[in-house]
């Protein structure tokens, strides 16, 4: 892990290097990983808001960095084995690094930067910017940096995220600190608040592997240090207690949705009735009994919540194999935020509600996944 603060460099642990050669110009042909993240770019990019909120021409601030970023990440995507990959990466990286090590880089937009997600708070306490890079093999190597202003000093300092996705066993139940984290690329943020106190959410994207990929559901916070530390129990449900954070795995070729939007739910009360019905007869009998579904009343309410698919396997016998999973199209679950938590909410996506599955923009950055 890195930190950078203010005008000086504090170097905690230092990223291997993991080749020396001359950078090779790639072939202008896109390689099946390439084409394969940059669909599910555009996917997720059009199912979400491009911007949180409008802003004037004079309130963007590019990253003056950002064609020199562009310039590494095509080669980080498109370069002929894993070894140039991985030294345009290193670059990549360090340019990021001394472009948010420059006083206003709170304030600068990546946007162009395609293959870089900057998230964060409208009040510009941190942000964390995450991106990937696929390998040969069908794998994806996920990085990080946190962006992050001291509470002391009024200072910014960097956190530089090593991921250990593949190192930890049960990751749902880990709280991952000093500078690890389960690798994502976020492409939504979420600030919610409870008795005064700021909670952070982020839902993001995992390449994972050639036959597999993921979606994760990330709960954020910092210590009185402003170090991040991310997973902490949030979740309400049956299969969700316990759980620090949300991984979802499915097929390397399925479109699972994880959004947060406003969404329509149905509540079902019963209206009080006087009116009694002697038992004995067919006919009161019939009639009580349609009374009963009158007193029924539906109402058709909408909130924000996390809404995602209900994933199942192919077949029963293909349970824990994740490459045969797909979702359900007429089955729904999500997550509403109460009391603190998130909590768990079956959805009936058969119904086609008025108004339903209206996108929001509270919370949203430009950069989606």
């Amino acid at each position: 892990m890195l930190i950078y603060e203010s005008q000086k460099f504090v170097r905690i642990n230092i990223l291997p290097y993991f080749c020396k050669q001359k950078i090779i110009r790639p072939d202008i042909r896109l390689s099946y990983m390439h084409r394969r993240f940059l669909s599910i770019l555009l996917i997720c990019i059009l199912s979400v808001p491009l911007f949180s909120q409008p802003r004037s021409r004079n309130q963007i601030n590019i990253a003056p960095s950002a064609d020199s970023l562009n310039y590494y990440a095509s080669i980080m995507f498109n370069g002929q084995n894993d070894i140039v990959r991985y030294e345009a990466n290193e670059n990549f990286r360090r340019i990021l690094i001394e472009t948010l090590y420059e006083e206003d880089a709170i304030h600068y937009n990546f946007d162009t930067v395609r293959v870089l997600s900057a998230q964060g708070p409208k009040d510009h306490y941190f942000k964390i910017y995450t991106w990937c890079i696929p390998l040969q093999s069908g794998k994806y190597d996920n990085f990080g940096i946190v962006l992050v202003k001291s509470k002391k000093t009024g200072t910014y300092k960097q956190y530089e995220l090593r991921d250990v996705s593949t190192e930890v066993e049960n990751p749902e139940k880990h709280i991952l600190r000093k500078g690890v984290w389960y690798g994502a690329v976020y492409y939504q943020f979420i600030e919610t608040k409870y008795q005064g106190q700021k909670v952070y959410t982020l839902i993001g994207w995992n390449g994972w592997d050639a036959l597999t990929q993921q979606k994760i559901i990330e709960i954020l916070t910092f210590t009185s240090r402003d170090e991040p530390v991310f997973g902490k129990i949030m979740f309400r449900g049956r299969k969700y207690f316990g759980k620090k954070r949300l991984i979802f795995e499915y097929g390397d070729q399925i479109v699972m949705k994880v959004r947060y939007e406003n969404h329509d739910y149905r509540i079902l009360s019963k209206k009080e009735s006087k009116k009694r019905y002697r038992r004995g007869n067919q006919i009161n009998n019939n009639e009580a009994m349609q009374a009963e579904k009158d007193r029924i009343k539906e109402k058709i309410k909408n909130e924000p919540m996390i809404v995602f698919d209900e994933l199942v396997p192919m077949r029963p016998e293909l349970e824990g194999q994740y490459q045969f999973y797909y979702p359900l199209s007429a089955e729904g679950n999500a997550f509403y935020f109460d009391n603190g938590r998130w909590n768990f909410r079956k959805l009936d996506l058969s119904k086609n509600f008025e108004n339903n599955d209206k996108q929001i923009t509270v919370g949203l950055k430009p950069k989606d996944d």
